[in-house]
């Protein structure tokens, strides 16, 4: 089951431990070593991976991101929400 459903702004999110990663050019690739998986992330998905470096909450990076880029607040919203689903789905962030 996608775990983005149970993602609220006030969720706090980090990297998992023991993930890889690399930045090449402006993307990330990352690697869940136990899954055996690899995925790619675009410029804006590599800006969200630096900001959960640390934990922090859906809304801080939702802050941030609108600082940086041209989105409104609720698209940016929807967006990060969606990603982090992704990330989550794929066991990379907890």
């Amino acid at each position: 089951m996608s775990q983005h459903a149970t993602l609220t702004l006030d969720t706090i999110v980090a990297r998992r431990a023991g993930i890889m990663s690399a930045q090449v050019g402006n993307e990330t690739a990352t690697m869940n070593v136990e899954k055996g998986m690899y995925y790619g992330i675009d410029d804006v998905g590599t800006r969200i991976w630096e900001l959960v470096e640390t934990p922090c909450a859906v809304s801080e990076i939702c802050e941030e991101l609108t600082e940086q880029y041209d989105v409104d607040i609720d698209t940016c919203r929807q967006d990060v929400i969606r990603f982090l689903g992704v990330l989550l789905d794929a066991e990379i962030l907890d």
